[in-house]
């Protein structure tokens, strides 16, 4: 293997750095009620997204990851929407089983770009130093 077990344990593991925070060590993990990786994956999960709305999410108890490729180009950066991450995700693990039939929730207000980008999103979506991730 590239690292030894113990090594991959602890970038997997919450840091509380700064406290509070829901970052590994290169790794987002699940914010409840809130996350980038719905609502379906484990506490002990982990996950990162990028800038043109992609994101990788693995379930580490349920030896599960979903990938989501996906590319979005500079002139409509300010106005794409990510809300669709969770969704896709939640979809997923429903369809493996182990989550719940979806329901659909209402769409978000669209932000202006005087408020930043419509992205932006919630915590979950920020690093530790509060700028948007994706």
């Amino acid at each position: 293997s590239l690292v030894s077990q113990p090594v991959a344990e602890r970038f997997f593991t919450r840091q509380d750095l700064p406290p509070g925070s829901d970052w590994a060590l290169g790794w987002d993990t699940p914010t409840p009620g809130n996350s980038t990786s719905g609502s379906a994956f484990s506490p002990r999960s982990v996950g990162h997204t990028g800038f043109t709305g992609t994101s990788v999410w693995i379930d580490l108890d349920r030896r599960i990851a979903i990938v989501l490729l996906s590319h979005r180009i500079h002139p409509i950066a300010r106005k794409s929407r990510f809300g669709f991450r969770p969704l896709i995700h939640d979809l997923v693990m429903e369809g493996l089983g182990v989550a719940p039939p979806v329901e659909e929730k209402p769409e978000a207000p669209e932000v202006t770009d005087a408020e930043g980008p419509a992205d932006a999103g919630s915590e979950a979506d920020r690093g530790p130093s509060g700028t948007p991730l994706s």
